[in-house]
């Protein structure tokens, strides 16, 4: 294989994965990336509180909590692309969407580790805004080593709705971000009320 398709090939499983598998296969390895978020979140003091979240705290979730963040990130991300996709009169195979959205996830969970060393010890989310020194540089620089992660998940989210859609131009734009919007939304009010019950 020439150099060139090395990386296309390359670009394409990192990417777009989605192209070359699917159905089962494609279920079962996003069923475990979403079960890699629970050790993830103990270790690390990680909760995915929304679709499109991952937070630093001060100690670890409860199993509880961690179980029902990922539970509603993941369910609801890939129930709205569906959603989204049958909208504009497009068939898709849930199974496929599932699958593909929890392996879309595995940057947002490779996050974790960079945001955990370089997360300022703080209690509540304004505090941020009184930091300085070592404190704030170490924030800038966990918010640039994440970024990328963040950028890859975005990617293989869009892609998880265009392979799936086959939809083009504006109704793939409008569709994709619409959908985005919708699942944080819905994730973060369900988040919160079932946080409330067991606390």
């Amino acid at each position: 294989m020439k150099a060139e398709e090395k990386r296309k090939s390359l670009a394409g499983w990192l990417f777009n994965p989605f192209l070359f598998w699917g159905g089962e296969k494609l279920l079962l390895a996003g069923l475990l990336a979403m079960l890699l978020h629970i050790p993830m979140a103990m270790v690390f003091n990680i909760r995915f509180g929304g679709a499109l979240d991952m937070h630093v705290g001060p100690q670890a979730p409860a199993l509880p909590v961690i179980l029902t963040d990922i539970l509603i990130a993941w369910a609801i991300m890939f129930m709205v692309l569906y959603a989204a996709i049958r909208l504009f009169g497009k068939t898709a195979r849930l199974i496929d969407i599932a699958g593909a959205v929890g392996v879309a996830r595995i940057p947002l969970l490779l996050t974790s580790i960079p945001a955990y060393f370089t997360a300022p010890e703080i209690e509540a989310p304004e505090e941020v805004l009184a930091l300085q020194g070592s404190e704030l540089g170490w924030l800038i620089a966990g918010a640039l080593l994440t970024l990328p992660f963040f950028i890859w998940f975005i990617v293989l989210l869009f892609n998880t709705y265009k392979v799936n859609s086959n939809l083009t131009g504006w109704k793939l734009g409008v569709g994709f971000v619409g959908a985005l919007i919708l699942a944080e939304i819905a994730s973060l009010m369900l988040n919160s009320y079932f946080t409330g019950l067991m606390s």
